[in-house]
């Protein structure tokens, strides 16, 4: 865009945001159904449909699904799994929304019209009114204070979470539990459950009593269950919450300003198992779907992914994990495959009966095989500026050291744009690599020389330079390949 053009851009944008947080009715006295209606036409029925169905325009691009108010639910309440919200609740999710999600934040609605909103959402299900007439009051689920964190209690909490949450959350907490796979259907709004390694992306929020609510009340309309205090009493909910909070950082990571290789002496590990990884500092990069191409990833399960890496002052290594809740079977005839198994049934249902002897299970790749390629630009200091982000241009050509699951290896590639890529002969391919998959997560390195001989088509590393480096995932069991892939924006590396 030309300068000119960038302007009119953002004029738009404020003119635009400026309509959106004016259109209350700040002169109204009190809340009102009436009231409710009318800033519901003009903020919610576009996702929540006319007659709040959830069939609304914005349906059509949004997962999980917008709500349908006729059925009276909320996922996050104060009151019981499959109860009515209170009224506090339908004003909490209006003002905090919901994150992760395409339900934004209203809190710039005056409280009048937050408050119209709810009693006009609650005019749309009968089963209020119902409630009402009945004289039926709202039960809370009391949250008690927190007892101190032990690590008797982790152990406890650990023990319960493989029995009773490992079936969808994985053993590590990275949505790749052995049932999962049976009931996601984004078609159908089952979508993939949490991923625990994540907690900024928790609906109600991360801290303690917060995780739990969620555990005490489920999600209604969700394959979240509560957990009955008839079953499990207070004390394992929060050996529970305890495990949960040990699955992820306790803060989301920052992205670095500059990504440092850190120079070392000796030979560079060939594999993402190497201890001396452990000695490397993590950098986190920010991933989301590409949305120039109209052959995109409408709902991208891999969101981000973790980078370090290494040189010797003749090679280069990366290290990069990134989540993925399937795995590509035929990994399993090439490398190290561990995944979430089904969890163990409870003591009173276990028998002493052997097992079935299993099939052997024919591995075959899936359609789209599971890839990813860091991308660099072809050269450095031409003086035709940096490559346009999303795989260069025909006047900036960039390269993409590309590893995929199948065929298992990484190539290198000169791209033009995202539908001009060309794979390097033979005599010009300098990388190596070696990958895992456990839990849920993909592990790899890959390794080049810092320089090559074919300085015309690849990129060359110098101790010192600053490099743009930018990262692209493709999903392979999501049908992903193409223009479809979650990608970065350019960073600037250097060498140490």
């Amino acid at each position: 865009l030309t300068e000119d053009q960038v302007w009119k851009v953002i004029h738009f944008i404020y003119k635009k945001s400026n309509k959106l947080s004016t259109t209350t009715t700040q002169n109204v006295s009190e809340p009102s159904i009436e009231n409710g209606r009318k800033v519901y036409s003009q903020n919610c029925s576009v996702c929540h449909g006319g007659n709040g169905t959830g069939d609304g325009p914005g349906a059509k691009i949004s997962s999980p699904f917008p709500r349908n108010f006729i059925k009276g639910h909320i996922k996050l309440r104060s009151t019981p799994f499959g109860k009515l919200p209170t009224d506090k609740d339908l004003f909490d999710a209006i003002t905090n929304g919901s994150k992760e999600t395409t339900m934004p934040s209203w809190k710039h609605l005056s409280e009048n019209d937050r408050h119209s909103l709810v009693l006009y959402i609650k005019s749309l299900s009968k089963k209020f009114a119902k409630f009402i007439k009945k004289g039926k009051t709202h039960k809370i689920v009391v949250i008690p204070d927190p007892p101190k964190f032990t690590l008797a209690s982790l152990e406890r909490g650990k023990e319960l979470f493989i029995q009773n949450c490992s079936a969808c959350h994985g053993i590590k907490g990275r949505s790749d539990g052995a049932s999962t796979k049976k009931i996601v259907n984004i078609a159908t709004d089952a979508i993939w459950p949490r991923n625990l390694s994540k907690p900024w992306k928790f609906r109600r929020g991360d801290k303690r009593k917060q995780i739990f609510q969620t555990l005490r009340t489920g999600l209604s309309l969700t394959a979240m269950p509560r957990f009955s205090p008839r079953i499990f009493k207070d004390e394992q909910i929060w050996d529970l919450v305890h495990y949960v909070q040990t699955l992820s950082p306790s803060q989301k990571p920052e992205t670095p300003t500059t990504f440092k290789i850190k120079k070392i002496d000796g030979p560079l590990p060939s594999g993402p198992l190497d201890s001396i990884w452990n000695t490397i500092d993590s950098n986190f990069f920010p991933l989301g779907g590409q949305i120039i191409q109209s052959k995109k990833v409408k709902y991208p399960i891999v969101d981000h992914v973790v980078v370090k890496a290494m040189h010797n002052g003749k090679d280069i290594a990366f290290y990069l994990h990134w989540d993925d809740p399937t795995v590509d079977p035929i990994l399993k005839k090439s490398t190290t495959v561990e995944e979430s198994p089904t969890p163990p049934l409870p003591a009173h249902l276990q028998t002493d009966e052997p097992e079935e002897q299993q099939q052997t299970e024919e591995l075959e790749p899936q359609e789209f095989p599971d890839s990813i390629a860091i991308q660099f630009p072809a050269s450095i200091g031409d003086g035709n500026g940096q490559p346009y982000f999303l795989n260069g241009d025909s006047e900036h050509p960039v390269n993409l050291w590309k590893w995929s699951s199948h065929p298992m290896k990484a190539i290198e590639m000169t791209a033009k744009g995202i539908e001009k890529i060309n794979v390097q002969n033979d005599s010009s391919q300098n990388l190596t690599s070696k990958a895992s998959f456990k839990y849920g997560r993909y592990f790899l390195v890959m390794k080049r020389p810092l320089t090559t001989s074919d300085a015309e088509i690849d990129i060359q590393l110098q101790p010192g330079q600053t490099t743009p480096i930018a990262f692209n995932i493709w999903n392979g069991s999501a049908g992903e390949t193409g223009s479809k892939k979650v990608i970065s924006s350019w960073f600037n590396m250097i060498l140490e």
